[in-house]
């Protein structure tokens, strides 16, 4: 029962992380997250009651749930902003709470919980750096060297 449980829960692990085209390095964030909508989703063996209802005998408040790997914006908290500093910091959405956000910061490449939070619709971040891209060419220039050897 467990293993199948496990299985679920890292098929949805797979499919948010492709989904969102994030790395595989915020893998327990998507754990976290993915746990969270399983135990908020009937199951046929709880007679199609979510084991949140289950163990507290009230239905979840889904109200909070968005699209996972979105880019949103939450407000800068900073003491002392100056007149033409932005109010909003840049984040991507990377789970859920009771009326708060679990928020990956694009720019200190840090994670926050956040309440006041602006999600954009259909936006999601693109990951893609100049980091990955010299990997690719240092691993192609190490398998041309290892071919010239033989």
């Amino acid at each position: 029962m467990i293993e199948r449980i496990n299985r679920t829960i890292l098929e949805k692990v797979r499919c948010i992380l492709f989904t969102a085209k994030l790395p595989k390095e915020l893998w327990g964030e998507v754990v976290s997250t993915a746990v969270y909508l399983y135990n908020r989703t009937p199951h046929s063996q709880l007679q199609f009651k979510t084991p949140y209802e289950a163990l507290y005998n009230t239905k979840p408040d889904i109200m909070n749930i968005k699209v996972f790997g979105l880019i949103a914006y939450y407000k800068n908290k900073a003491i002392r902003l100056k007149k033409l500093e932005p109010r909003a910091k840049k984040a991507i959405l990377l789970g859920f709470g009771n009326n708060l956000y679990r928020l990956h910061n694009i720019d200190l490449k840090r994670l926050t919980w956040a309440r006041d939070v602006k999600i954009l619709g259909n936006q999601f971040y693109n990951f893609t750096t100049s980091k990955e891209a010299d990997l690719e060419v240092n691993e192609e220039s190490l398998f041309d060297l290892n071919e010239r050897d033989k």
